[in-house]
């Protein structure tokens, strides 16, 4: 198998994550062993000042390379956001 196949193969096996489902509750992070996922703050980049936009504390995927689609954090994820591809 060439590297360009065992790349794709990886990527592939990447959770996708439902921003609109995803209630910040941080259990699919800790039920993580492969430290996949990370809690992010989704308006942290937007224009707006610091003191006027609300945190969104939502499930990122942080370190894609490293899933092994155990299936673990869409099991626990009582909104049914994640998705492992």
């Amino acid at each position: 198998m060439d590297i360009e196949n065992k790349i794709n193969e990886k990527v592939q096996n990447v959770p996708l994550i439902n921003y609109r489902k995803c209630s910040g509750c941080n259990k699919c992070i800790d039920v993580c062993k492969q430290n996949v996922l990370a809690l992010k703050d989704i308006n942290q980049d937007t224009n707006k000042s610091r003191f006027f936009r609300r945190r969104k504390l939502k499930a990122v995927v942080q370190h894609g390379m490293n899933c092994t689609s155990c299936g673990l954090c869409s099991s626990v994820c009582r909104h049914k956001a994640i998705l492992i591809t």
